[in-house]
């Protein structure tokens, strides 16, 4: 799986889109504000009620402090009011009009001020009570302030909820799903899956999660089936010595109770020696498969001549063979084949599969080849006997499996092929059963290394 982004990526993400959002309402409100400071101040302003055409274009100061407007034709006197007018003044003299225009401080009842459009005067007139415009101005500009710091502060609030809620879905929620899905784990829930989608570690983690639980599952069934075929191994260990035990009780009593001819004693001490030799055999081969089913057991690795090995193996038992009127035809490659292996398990590996020719091959000949095959030996014993019925051949290389009834006939233990399997496979190799070409086929494939 490819990881698209972390979470210090989403962190780091997230922090600076809330900067940037947090950047950008600032701006937006210092320019309301400077825009709406502008605009009020061009309304504070009392010569902006009279446009240069002379008419009203504002009725702020008019409307909101008692403000009124004189037009004056061009003898000073008053034509027209907008506005309600406070004093009685109908005619003014130049020298009135400067007096009015010098008043500086708030002794008079209103102040004035003059717009000339044209040869046109016009007089405006504010009580002195309402004048206090920069006070009023600092006052609009205040609550303006307070205004747009209270939006600040929920535009604040929201994009702090907002963080909250995205980082809680990209990184919370996946978590406690986890942490959910581990208390199922621990209270022995089965199948125990988590399912969300995110795009830093923690997918990965959810995925390697789901890998873990499906692993352990294995492993766990994989632990009760090995504990389920010790069982039946130590059932059938039980069942095998129990024929030879009571051979042995029933013959110990015979000779104890002095019931033998003694002509037959030598007869029941053989029988006697042969059984307790079985069952020698049978805990010793069971020992053996045991310890070698240990994952601590050790391999003692050695390279060796596979090839002179095979060639050891077919002459131990080459004359066997041929007294039972079996042929032995023998096929390995010219040059020699080196490979790293345990010799003395091999060697029990390849014992055990000849061994198997000489007890349950009822054919006419055995054949024996080995090759080398894409870094692989392939060692391969085929015989023309009567193949193994299809219901044995899946549980060929299990404990006390004989193969078919036609060849049990020996009564061999059935364990060798099961620790041959565990020796392979403690190799990393393979060994397997086929029928092809109508033959029975018992192959080994090992790594060279």
């Amino acid at each position: 799986m490819t990881r698209k982004k972390s979470i210090f990526k989403e962190l780091i993400a997230s922090f600076i889109v809330f900067s940037l959002s947090i950047i950008l309402m600032l701006v937006i409100s210092g320019v309301l504000v400077i825009f709406n400071i502008v605009e009020n101040e061009e309304n504070y302003i009392p010569t902006n009620i009279v446009n240069d055409k002379g008419e009203i274009q504002s009725r702020f100061l008019i409307d909101n402090y008692g403000a009124w407007v004189e037009e004056l034709d061009s003898n000073n006197n008053v034509i027209s009011v907008v506005g309600e007018k406070l004093d009685k003044t109908t005619k003014y003299s130049d020298k009135d009009i400067m007096e009015l225009l010098n008043i500086k401080d708030n002794s008079e009842k209103f102040h004035v001020f003059i717009k000339f459009v044209g040869e046109d005067k016009y007089l405006i007139k504010i009580p002195t009570k309402n004048l206090a415009l920069t006070l009023n101005l600092t006052d609009s500009r205040s609550k303006n302030s307070k205004v747009f710091g209270i939006l600040f502060l929920v535009f604040y609030i929201f994009m702090i909820i907002l963080l909250s809620k995205r980082l809680s879905n990209k990184i919370k929620k996946p978590i406690d799903k986890m942490l959910f899905a581990m208390d199922k784990v621990k209270d022995g829930e089965k199948g125990v899956q988590i399912d969300f989608q995110t795009k830093n570690e923690l997918n990965e983690l959810k995925d390697n999660f789901n890998d873990m639980i499906i692993k352990l599952e294995r492993e766990e069934e994989y632990r009760i089936k090995r504990e389920e075929e010790k069982n039946k191994l130590l059932l059938d260990l039980s069942h095998d010595i129990k024929t030879p035990i009571s051979t042995i009780k029933s013959h110990s009593l015979a000779l104890k109770d002095d019931l033998v001819k003694e002509e037959d004693k030598k007869d029941y001490y053989d029988i006697l020696d042969k059984k307790a030799s079985r069952i020698s055999y049978l805990v010793d081969e069971m020992t053996n498969m045991l310890k070698l089913d240990n994952k601590d057991y050790k391999l003692y690795i050695e390279k060796v001549n596979f090839s002179e090995v095979v060639r050891q193996i077919v002459s131990e038992y080459y004359n066997e063979l041929e007294s039972k009127k079996i042929d032995v035809d023998v096929n390995l490659p010219k040059d020699d084949i080196f490979i790293n292996i345990d010799l003395n398990l091999i060697k029990r590996v390849l014992n055990n599969l000849m061994e198997n020719q000489l007890k349950y091959n009822s054919g006419t000949f055995t054949r024996i080849s080995l090759e080398e095959k894409n870094n692989k030996i392939i060692f391969k014993i085929s015989d023309n006997g009567q193949l193994i019925d299809e219901n044995t051949k899946k549980d060929l290389f299990n404990p006390f499996v004989r193969g078919d009834k036609a060849r049990t006939t020996s009564g061999g233990l059935g364990l060798g092929l099961s620790i041959s399997k565990t020796i392979i496979n403690k190799h990393k190799g393979e060994i397997y059963y086929s029928n092809k070409d109508n033959l029975n086929n018992f192959v080994i494939e090992l790594d060279i290394k």
